[in-house]
């Protein structure tokens, strides 16, 4: 009878965080964020739609936003390539942060000789961007930053969860728990009592 509540118990823990083998686990990067690759390539408005889609914890998703080399770094361990949430769509030549507390940002105004504004962290790789046919979408790959169109897989970024969010949840379980355990226990002291 033990093992078969402790099996229930673990069952309806892992059922409540939803974890699958089929999905990525998200880590947190050096900012505090977290992090997940997607590995199936789509194009940057249907990543950037599915990012939005996506939470981690209760907390939503958007596509990554690298303010600094050690989160660039960072991405680069967990995939080669993939979109980024930066745009020029909106302004050509005036890129910026789609979504997040970032969202609107303006990271990069201009071309290959272009500049960042108030020195924010950028990546480009050499000569980018280039505008180069319809390219309005950040990609971070092996040589930097990109303006690119095409399919991708990309990264996808999530707060940190509200501190105690694991202690609520805990607590809700443990207070379930001692809850049906008081009534089963007086359940017996009554069944002795002949009531």
């Amino acid at each position: 009878m033990r093992r078969i509540r402790i099996f229930f118990l673990l069952e309806t823990l892992l059922i409540a965080l939803a974890i699958t083998p089929a999905e990525a686990v998200p880590v947190q990067g050096p900012d505090g964020y977290f992090y997940e690759v997607v590995p199936t390539p789509v194009t940057w408005p249907t990543a950037r739609a599915a990012a939005r889609a996506s939470s981690h914890q209760g907390v939503p998703g958007h596509l990554a936003i690298v303010t600094s080399a050690a989160v660039d770094s960072f991405l680069a361990g967990l995939a080669p390539i993939g979109w980024l949430g930066g745009s020029d769509q909106a302004s050509e030549g005036t890129w910026t942060w789609s979504d997040g507390p970032q969202a609107n940002q303006v990271f990069w105004i201009g071309g290959p000789g272009g500049s960042a504004p108030g020195g924010v962290y950028t990546n480009w790789g050499l000569a980018q961007p280039d505008n180069g046919g319809v390219q309005n979408f950040l990609l971070r790959g092996p040589g930097g930053w990109d303006d690119f169109g095409g399919v991708q897989p990309y990264y996808v970024r999530y707060a940190a969860p509200e501190p105690g969010t694991f202690l609520l949840f805990g607590a809700a379980l443990a207070g379930a728990g001692l809850a049906s355990w008081h009534q089963r226990r007086r359940g017996r002291a009554l069944d002795r009592m002949g009531r």
